[in-house]
């Protein structure tokens, strides 16, 4: 039936995007705890800690 193979598309499709902005979710979570935790480090622990560290870390 197509109203049937309709309404189960309509479901996958909201699974699916629900599940894709989770994991865009969950990115954007790590690298805005980077990016505020990166600085903390060389603000106020400066042992071996620098800028360019936290972009490596970053980019890996």
């Amino acid at each position: 039936n197509l109203l049937e193979a309709k309404q189960i598309g309509i479901k996958k499709g909201l699974y699916l995007g629900i599940c894709q902005a989770a994991a865009q979710a969950a990115i954007y979570l790590a690298f805005a705890i980077t990016f505020w935790y990166g600085p903390y480090l060389v603000r106020y622990e400066c042992k071996n800690y620098d800028a360019g560290s936290v972009i490596v870390v970053c980019k890996q």
